[in-house]
């Protein structure tokens, strides 16, 4: 199988379009520099978009930049409920695909989607090129500076730097299964989680240490529970 060549060498190729990676290419492209971002899936945002998460998670003070640049666009369009950094910010999934698109194009990034790293380039111990497999089949780009924004260290792997998987058992983070639901009566929910400390996710932890207690689950998964609120009367 052929490979084809994009006419353009990068300054900086970014390998991975979740929340990391559209940050990074974005920084990059407003700085000056010819900026290549790759992702594997149809769309940016990744567990933020493709695995259903709807929530922002920025409960900190020192929360800003282009994170919250993102976020104000949202609010400003109806996407995402008023940023509160005491809080976690629920936003419209949708939206959010939409404002990424728009914050990565209006930067003069490139932007390659269902485009999967396959293989690396390596020259002078360093990497100089990937070979992306995509819709149209195989082709390769060239870079001066590469970013692994994979969330697994691809690229880092691929180049033969030394890394570590799991726990000092070895054990990883089992999966996690979303889904959505609507017509949520978020207020019955709230006062149920009330008697356990109220706060979502740790209340649901408490929650699921009485139940591995009683018998009723085998293990106390502290990841296994968790509802978030989306913009309007729909919880993940």
């Amino acid at each position: 199988m052929k490979t084809r060549g994009i006419d353009k060498v990068y300054d900086i190729i970014v390998a991975g379009g979740g929340m990391a990676g559209v940050a990074a290419a974005v920084a990059a492209s407003r700085a000056g520099a010819r900026a290549l971002l790759v992702e594997q899936n149809a769309m940016l945002g990744g567990i933020g978009t493709a695995g259903l998460l709807t929530n922002l998670i920025a409960k900190s003070p020192w929360f800003g930049g282009i994170g919250l640049e993102l976020l104000r666009n949202l609010e400003d369009s109806g996407g995402a409920g008023p940023y509160d950094p005491n809080h976690d910010t629920p936003y419209d999934l949708e939206q959010m695909k939409l404002a990424l698109d728009t914050l990565v194009r209006g930067s003069g990034a490139d932007l390659l989607l269902y485009a999967k790293v396959t293989d690396i380039a390596m020259r002078g111990g360093a990497i100089s090129g990937l070979e992306l497999c995509g819709q149209m089949g195989k082709s390769a780009v060239e870079g001066r500076g590469f970013i692994d924004c994979t969330g697994d260290a691809m690229l880092a792997y691929m180049a033969g730097e030394p890394y570590e998987l799991g726990d000092e058992d070895g054990a990883t983070q089992a999966p996690t299964l979303a889904c959505h639901y609507i017509n949520v009566d978020w207020d019955a929910y709230q006062a149920f989680l009330a008697p356990y400390g109220g706060d979502n996710v740790p209340a649901m932890r408490r929650l699921i240490r009485l139940a591995h207690e009683a018998g009723e689950v085998r293990v106390a998964d502290l990841h296994h529970p968790g509802a978030f609120r989306m913009v309007g009367d729909v919880a993940l």
